[in-house]
């Protein structure tokens, strides 16, 4: 494809015998841009006449991740309703953002996630097995650029410790 991700090619139509020799091809994804995963459908093309102009459209997805957190007393027992904030950085960890909440993998923007759950400040709370859980979230940036992310132990239960800096 070339920078805009179109496809040409040129091809001649054969006659045989005053017919015309109708052909039909196939097309696939043989290397899926940075940061979306591979279409592997192969998508029928037939050629019918001279100078047609077929258009057919691939619709890539972006790769998406899971970051799941456990939290456990010392005793390693289950730390329910701890509170922990996730950001994100699209330009190398200069400048830091927190989680957006989305509905559905529609379209996934750079830094949302689809746990429900998600508060509008970007932090989630462990549930009664000490888990919280960030979904759905994008790995790549459009250009295909890592997105880097970072978790902080924001609130914790009385008696505990808050977890020292961030975890990377």
């Amino acid at each position: 494809t070339n920078a805009e991700g179109n496809l040409s090619f040129t091809r001649k139509i054969v006659y045989t015998d005053g017919v015309c020799n109708k052909s039909t091809y196939f097309i696939r994804e043989k290397v899926a841009p940075a940061g979306y995963v591979l279409d592997t459908k192969e998508y029928p093309v037939s050629c019918t006449e001279n100078n047609q102009v077929i258009s057919v459209t691939m619709e890539n997805t972006p790769i998406v991740g899971k970051l799941e957190l456990r939290k456990q007393s010392s005793m390693g027992k289950p730390m329910q309703g701890v509170e922990f904030l996730l950001e994100y950085s699209v330009d190398g960890g200069k400048t830091w953002s927190h989680v957006t909440k989305r509905a559905d993998d529609t379209v996934i923007v750079p830094g949302s996630c689809t746990n429900a759950n998600l508060a509008e400040d970007g932090t989630i709370l462990t549930d009664e097995n000490g888990i919280a859980v960030f979904d759905g979230l994008r790995v790549y940036t459009n250009a295909g650029e890592l997105i880097q992310y970072r978790v902080t132990e924001t609130k914790t239960l009385n008696g505990s410790s808050l977890m020292p800096g961030r975890i990377w």
